[in-house]
């Protein structure tokens, strides 16, 4: 009878510790959810040259920003540096330097694979955090980022109404961003013809899956996350492997 009882009192109070825990963390404002030290390498499983460049013209690739140079088979990866959430960024919006999140890595693009040795180029990605900071009719360099403050879902909702209109947020069962364009809305006339683009993300913020096609579904590039080592440890397994031993001494002892 007493073990029964300090298993239901211990059990009342581990769940009374992880509702505040989720508390504090929601209660949080954006985040970074990579760290120095942690890497990060995508593949590129689909690549249709020809008609990319009939849909963006010739020299279709300096458009981008990380996908220069993207070739089937290719991956690309990310050494992280440095992080801070606190750095200073001018934006146009409010004409004054706001604060911001930012990733400072070394960038391997599209080599043959990730034990490929290279000269990396480092590089710095921010976000203001104050998504309405943005400029208005916001469009990414690739289309959608590869990379996301966190929690990812609330940032994306809120960054929504300053985005484009050709793209669409929607986190209801999982976290995705997606870009409709339409044919000639472009400089020089392009694209050819609509496409879209769409991404999803995982609860770190990192781009998992990305699809640019056209109609009839006909994928032009797809690029998938295949490795991802983060030095972190979740606070909910801490919790979960806290409360077993205490649970267990204190029950030998009643």
């Amino acid at each position: 009878m007493r073990r029964t009882k300090f298993l239901f009192t211990a059990l009342i109070l581990f769940l009374l510790l992880l509702g505040t825990t989720t508390i504090l963390v929601l209660g949080n404002e954006y985040k970074i959810g990579v760290k120095q030290g942690d890497n990060l390498a995508w593949k590129c499983n689909i690549v249709d040259e020809k008609k990319l460049q009939k849909l963006f013209g010739i020299g279709w690739q300096e458009k981008f920003l990380l996908l220069k140079g993207i070739r089937e088979g290719a991956i690309m990866q990310w050494e992280i540096l440095e992080t801070s959430e606190n750095d200073l960024v001018y934006s146009m919006r409010t004409g004054s330097n706001e604060r911001a999140l930012k990733i400072v890595f070394n960038h391997l693009g599209w080599t043959e694979s990730e034990r490929t040795q290279g000269t990396p180029l480092e590089m710095r990605l921010y976000y203001f955090i104050n998504p309405n900071h943005f400029p208005e009719n916001f469009i990414f360099l690739d289309y959608v980022p590869f990379w996301l403050p966190i929690p990812v879902g609330e940032y994306l909702k809120e960054l929504e109404t300053t985005l484009h209109e050709g793209y669409e947020v929607d986190v209801t069962y999982l976290l995705t961003l997606s870009l409709e364009v339409k044919q000639g809305d472009e400089q020089g006339g392009n694209p050819s013809e609509d496409f879209k683009v769409m991404a999803l993300y995982d609860s770190q913020g990192i781009l998992v899956s990305y699809k640019l096609y056209i109609g009839n579904h006909q994928v032009l590039i797809d690029i998938s996350l295949i490795s991802k080592f983060i030095y972190q440890f979740p606070v909910f397994l801490i919790l979960v492997l806290a409360f077993s031993l205490v649970t267990i001494y204190f029950y030998k002892r009643y």
